[in-house]
């Protein structure tokens, strides 16, 4: 073997060191950048988790705020009801004034106000945490939106001017 043939061999031996030596280089930028996606993966792992159960808790609040405004327009509805029992009844006593050829009977109602244990003014707005967008949230806001009629104004239904959902980006 000619001293050409040995130059040629350690340049080549040279040139692959230099290949090794960047591959080695590669390898450890991504090695450095696998464990820093690994740490971004579980921290967002953490943070949907904790979005999660905030998201639970949102839902739980806003199923019991609809509850209790539910229960407050029935227990509304029947004490209407009852002042109208009271109102006829009053005007059954104008009506039994009237001379009987101008007299007619009121129909009654007959009805008792049922009195209730739930308390909407202890779910306050401020002790609900923001929650995201998820198909859950969005389900639950569709169906507390539907206990309203359909003619109620939208500023008034104050389903708990209910914090719009957000996504985590």
């Amino acid at each position: 073997m000619g001293e050409k043939e040995h130059l040629d061999n350690i340049n080549k031996l040279q040139k692959k060191n230099k290949d090794l030596q960047t591959q080695l280089e590669d390898q450890q930028d991504q090695k450095i950048l696998l464990g820093h996606l690994e740490s971004t993966n579980k921290h967002m792992m953490l943070s949907l988790k904790d979005h999660l159960e905030d998201n639970i808790q949102n839902l739980a609040n806003l199923t019991l705020v609809a509850e209790c405004y539910r229960d407050l327009a029935n227990r509304t509805l029947k004490t209407r009801l009852e002042s109208d029992s009271l109102r006829v009844d009053e005007l059954q006593e104008l009506l039994d004034r009237l001379p009987e050829k101008h007299q007619c009977t009121i129909r009654k109602e007959d009805f008792t106000l049922i009195p209730s244990e739930l308390r909407p003014e202890k779910c306050t707005l401020g002790d609900l945490l923001p929650p995201d967008e998820t198909e859950e949230v969005m389900e639950a806001h569709v169906a507390i939106s539907s206990l309203y009629p359909p003619f109620y104004p939208e500023e008034s239904k104050g389903v708990l001017q209910y914090k719009r959902p957000c996504s985590s980006e």
